[in-house]
């Protein structure tokens, strides 16, 4: 085996060990350099962009739970004004209301026009206030939350719809409203 030293062995070692990190599937941005040229706001894209998902999921679910829980836990993506008592309060009282509203005989269904783009939008929101606090581009957060939206309201609204006919919509709701919230709580 050949070995090489000085600056050329450790350039070379560093580009060795960087592949193999990129190989095993590390995040680039975990393995920032040490001596501050890093930035040290920035998140790991790849536990970004999985609570991003987790985020969409949620709101493809229940339109309001993934921003009300990013309000709610004070993001540090959210402007100023959101960060007020005042706004966890609304965005509690928001999400609340819908809890309650989605029982209710008279609720479109979420794959309505309207029902899909309501949760695109907060879906797309709450995924660029996570990147904006992680000082992340949203744009990658941004798709990967409205598709996992998409899809989460399409499997959503199907297992319900089969569910309904083995327990009553309620029971079934409610579990929903579970898996819900704890997918915005995982992302947020």
């Amino acid at each position: 085996m050949i070995k090489v030293s000085g600056k050329l062995g450790n350039a070379l070692k560093s580009a060795i060990d960087g592949a193999a990190g990129l190989a095993r599937g590390d995040d680039v941005d975990a393995r920032t350099p040490q001596h501050g040229t890093g930035n040290p706001n920035q998140a790991p894209v790849a536990a970004m962009l999985g609570r991003a998902g987790a985020l969409g999921a949620a709101t493809g679910l229940r339109s309001t739970v993934a921003l009300a829980s990013l309000v709610v836990r004070r993001n540090d993506g959210l402007p100023a004004a959101l960060g007020h008592p005042a706004a966890q309060v609304a965005a509690a009282v928001a999400c609340a209301g819908e809890l309650v509203a989605d029982k209710l005989p008279a609720t479109p269904s979420r794959l309505s026009l309207r029902g899909l783009a309501t949760r695109l939008i907060a879906a797309s929101l709450a995924a660029a206030v996570l990147a904006r606090g992680g000082a992340r581009s949203p744009v990658p957060a941004v798709v990967i939350a409205s598709a996992a939206a998409l899809a989460a309201a399409k499997i959503g609204h199907d297992t319900r719809r089969g569910l309904d006919r083995r327990f009553p919509d309620p029971v079934v709701a409610l579990a929903e409203d579970g898996l819900a919230i704890g997918l915005a709580a995982l992302g947020s």
